[in-house]
């Protein structure tokens, strides 16, 4: 994706959920996003553009789901609404995403966010808001184990020729490259899985990053903050956003794309009463750290793990069995045409 920078304006961030990049605070749940478009989708018209992907044939229809709704705020052509854009971004700094940056720069910018935030408490607490104080108190403690943890086991730091065997993976043109870990070539299996299903990459800047080194820059520096991440595209409100992308983020959004591409539907049963989570964003807040509690409908009419709902699928031999029970109606939002589809707030592109 390559977006032309005439008529571009950068503008700090406006202080509201979910569009804009958190700098100081703790690590980012699909809170880290730049926006890109206007309020109304109808805007997108006339300005920067995005070269159009060659159409290929529409993926098959997705199973279960018995309605696709419209997303509220698409007028007109999906291609044209996330290929065309009035472009605002939250940007303040100038510089371009840099590969590599090495431990020692990481340690001090965790430490910095940390003296920060540290900062923040204190003032809270002088003001008498006991409980933010709180708060904050609990997002430092979870900075310094972040530190602590990336002191005990520092970044990997990848080269030219380790970028390219990561690149020759995902386009499965080449093995796993040996200088992973085992817990890295889980991550970089996932990535895999979410570029073949069309994740799109950019720096915060907005600049197009391919899939292997989005996946390099990520593993080099796993708790970036602003002017040094990647984000994948999103789609939220009527506006296309720049989400955060983290490695603890790579295994939650290839599970809920993968299985609602099968047409399961999740559902967050913490409460005892299962509550559907139809949002990609959501999911990573929710099951960032507890994957195996995300449940899904079966039609069994049991909520339980997709591993145990396709055993489930497998078992019943007679679609009257299936069709007899009354599948709940939830369903996350799903719009699709030609060139891109969007899961759950995520913009795809449809691949060769």
């Amino acid at each position: 994706m390559t977006i032309n920078p005439t008529n571009l304006s950068f503008q700090p961030a406006a202080d509201q959920p979910g569009a804009q990049i958190n700098r100081e605070k703790e690590t980012p749940v699909q809170g880290d996003q730049v926006t890109l478009g206007s309020s109304s989708a109808k805007s997108f018209m006339n300005a920067a553009s995005i070269p159009t992907i060659p159409s290929i044939p529409k993926i098959p229809s997705i199973p279960s789901i018995p309605s696709i709704p419209t997303i509220p705020g698409i007028s007109g052509s999906l291609s044209s609404t996330v290929a065309k854009g009035n472009v605002v971004s939250t940007a303040t700094a100038s510089h371009a995403a840099s590969a590599g940056p090495g431990a020692p720069a990481i340690y001090k910018a965790l430490e910095e966010q940390i003296k920060t935030m540290e900062s923040m408490k204190s003032l809270m607490e002088t003001v008498g808001n006991k409980a933010k104080a709180q708060e904050i108190g609990v997002k430092i403690a979870e900075k310094k184990k972040d530190l602590a943890a990336l002191k005990a086991s520092p970044p990997p730091v990848f080269s030219q020729s380790d970028r390219a065997e990561i690149s020759a993976y995902i386009d499965g043109n080449g093995p796993m490259p040996s200088k992973l870990s085992p817990e890295q070539q889980k991550d970089l299996d996932r990535m895999t899985s979410l570029s073949k299903n069309g994740m799109h990459f950019t720096t915060d800047k907005m600049q197009d990053l391919p899939a292997g080194e989005a996946f390099a820059r990520i593993l080099e520096n796993p708790h970036a903050s602003f002017g040094d991440q990647v984000c994948y595209k999103t789609f939220k409100d009527g506006f296309i956003t720049m989400s955060t992308m983290r490695p603890s983020y790579l295994a939650p959004l290839d599970v809920f794309i993968s299985n609602t591409k099968k047409g399961y539907v999740f559902y967050d049963n913490s409460s005892g009463k299962p509550e559907p989570v139809l949002d990609a964003g959501e999911f990573i807040k929710r099951f960032k750290d507890r994957l195996d509690e995300a449940l899904v409908w079966a039609v069994d009419g049991s909520y339980v793990s997709p591993e145990k709902a396709d055993e489930i699928k497998s078992r019943i031999e007679t679609e009257e069995l299936a069709s007899g029970l009354d599948m709940p109606g939830d369903s996350p939002y799903i719009e699709q045409d030609d060139n891109f589809v969007i899961i759950g707030g995520v913009v795809l592109e449809k691949k060769r």
